[in-house]
């Protein structure tokens, strides 16, 4: 059995432990308008909370604390709202214990936007929800997601409003752990294929930001056809590697995955595989080698050559139609 008590004793009262973290109990709890059978409302149990907390602390009546208990152990966690500390203040301070006992406790607070400012270093303030603000911290635990994703599920594919940016997109921007990565990952496999508005995958940032080989291993395994993906200016995720200073494993990796992708290029056909590799690099002649050799391959295919010669033949169609004149 598990008890919820509200600062005073006498508000206690007894919950099956089955019912705790579930949907029966989350009706019963996150919808303080409805009362269910035995169970309080959440208003009917501040209210007496509000006056217990006056009479024993002469405060304001804002500090909430809550305790359950187990037959195994017992967990007491500071339940707020402490001086008008709001969830996003929680957030931003690291202090995820409270913060998960609040969103466990009022789970509606999943579902409601907050104005975060210069989010994720932009220019402009952004409305997200608090999943995506709590991954752009990197701090976050797996625990605080997994209560809000256990209250507001369509969390996992809402976007932000600035770029239209999913929680894979800001994750992995942010500094956050490799195994929050793969929670979202094995929760919401689906959404290593949604696009930003620039028309980036969560693979275009994972590259950019130099994550482990086995996060990207994690996000081809969940769509293998992201590594041919471009964005609106045609650079794919080997062009975006090639242009940092992503590992040389992970650049073979990309390779041997699907050779071809050494011949795509951006949308203006100015950018090659080739003309992409970050010069800073200090293995750039290798890396330089690698992509030659792969393209190599194709160039021997007489099928390719012919392939080669025609489009030779269009770029001169297309200048000498641009330089005539016509009567």
């Amino acid at each position: 059995m598990i008890t919820l008590a509200y600062c005073a004793p006498q508000n206690s009262f007894t919950v099956p432990a089955q019912y705790f973290g579930s949907p029966s109990l989350s009706k019963a709890f996150l919808l303080p308008t409805k009362s269910h059978g035995c169970f309080p409302t959440m208003e009917a149990a501040m209210k007496r909370n509000d006056n217990s907390s006056r009479r024993s602390s002469g405060n304001d009546g804002m500090c909430r604390t809550g305790s359950y208990s187990s037959d195994s152990s017992t967990v007491t966690v500071q339940f707020m709202k402490k001086q008008g500390k709001s969830l996003q203040e929680l957030m931003f301070d690291g202090e995820w214990d409270v913060a998960t006992a609040y969103i466990r406790l009022n789970g509606r607070l999943a579902m409601k936007k907050i104005i975060a400012p210069r989010f994720m270093n932009r220019v402009f303030d952004s409305e997200v929800l608090p999943i995506h603000y709590a991954l752009s911290l990197p701090g976050v635990t797996i625990e605080f997601l997994e209560a809000l994703i256990f209250a507001y599920p369509r969390g996992l594919e809402k976007k932000e409003l600035s770029y239209s940016r999913t929680c894979f997109h800001i994750a992995l921007r942010s500094l956050v752990p490799d195994e929050i990565i793969t929670f979202l990952i094995l929760r919401h496999p689906y959404g290593v294929s949604v696009q930003d508005t620039l028309g980036r995958l969560p693979l275009h940032y994972a590259l950019s930001n130099m994550r482990s080989i086995e996060v990207i291993k994690q996000l081809l395994a969940a769509d293998p056809k992201t590594l041919r993906a471009g964005d609106k200016e045609g650079w794919t995720p080997l062009h975006v590697a090639l242009g940092n200073h992503t590992s040389y494993a992970t650049i073979k990796m990309l390779i041997s995955m699907s050779p071809d992708i050494v011949l795509q290029r951006s949308h203006d056909k100015k950018r090659t595989s080739l003309s992409c590799i970050n010069r800073n690099r200090e293995d750039k002649e290798q890396v330089a080698v690698m992509i030659k050799e792969a393209i190599q391959v194709y160039e021997d295919i007489p099928l390719f050559q012919n392939m080669q010669k025609s489009e030779s033949k269009r770029k001169l169609i297309g200048r000498v139609m641009r330089e005539s004149y016509f009567v």
